[in-house]
């Protein structure tokens, strides 16, 4: 197995010897491709950028299909096209197959914001209902001022997180007060030395994942969701502009007949975005 490499450049041999990837290597290659050329992508003019509105397989076919029909006059291309590679022009549904893991990526972001989303409104509940018994018990002197002025009582996710571990702790000592207070029949609404652990230690893992960045605790590297849809917007960008060079070859080669020999990436009837 050829030993990887950083960068588009340092993949030219490695996509020449696999050339136009086919359907059986889609899946390891995709990942591939999207490292590939993340670089290249996010180098480009961000005023240069359009978001993504195709269909990335699609694109990934088409793109294909295009570059092989140019292909076909390769010898053409290496004498009379010095500007565009026949490598170069080669790698070209590589990005696509890049933007199809990209998309992977997109999903993965979604799905882990909604889940921060779900854990930051059961951080707030649990954040009001300490509240309610901590003032409660701060009523009776049993919680001091200096503790509850530790309470930051914001709306942001990073204000639940703190506050969750804040409560929970200064409750932790006062739990039987708390039951008594609650009284007969209202005991099992009372926090509970294992509630309270378990609100803390909620806090305590959102605070950490908005800390790294992690759109929710355990995310495992899935990447923030505006982060994902900007490089995927990009490598789109990317491909457009790389498709585009291989639209002018074959509008050299072919000459009027262009529109018949190389399917459109997506609608209109040129290559371009």
């Amino acid at each position: 197995m050829p030993k990887k490499q950083n960068g588009e450049a340092g993949r030219q041999d490695g996509g020449e010897a696999r050339q136009v990837a086919g359907d059986d290597e889609r899946p390891r290659a995709s990942q591939d491709a999207f490292e590939s050329f993340s670089g290249a992508a996010r180098a480009l003019d961000h005023r240069d950028v359009v978001r993504m509105r195709g269909d990335a397989e699609r694109a990934w076919d088409r793109a294909r299909r295009g570059v092989r029909a140019v292909l076909e006059r390769e010898a053409t291309i290496g004498a009379e096209l010095p500007r565009h590679p026949v490598g170069e022009l080669r790698r070209v549904p590589e990005i696509a197959l890049g933007l199809m893991f990209a998309e992977v990526e997109v999903e993965r972001a979604k799905r882990a914001a909604k889940q921060r989303e779900g854990t930051v409104r059961r951080a707030r509940r649990l954040r009001k209902k300490m509240q309610r018994w901590a003032d409660a018990l701060a009523e009776q002197g049993l919680i001091s001022e200096e503790a509850m002025s530790a309470v930051r009582g914001g709306d942001e996710a990073a204000d639940v997180a703190e506050d969750c571990v804040t409560l929970a702790r200064a409750l932790a000592p006062h739990v039987d007060a708390a039951r008594r207070l609650a009284g007969k029949g209202k005991k099992k609404r009372a926090p509970s030395a294992k509630k309270l652990a378990a609100a803390a230690e909620l806090g305590s893992e959102l605070a950490r994942a908005l800390q790294s960045g992690s759109p929710s605790p355990g995310s495992n590297g899935v990447p923030a969701l505006d982060d994902a849809e900007e490089l995927r917007d990009r490598l789109w960008t990317l491909l457009l502009q790389r498709y585009q060079d291989v639209w002018r070859v074959g509008a050299y080669l072919f000459g009027p007949a262009v529109d018949d020999r190389l399917p459109r990436l997506r609608g209109g009837k040129r290559a371009s975005g």
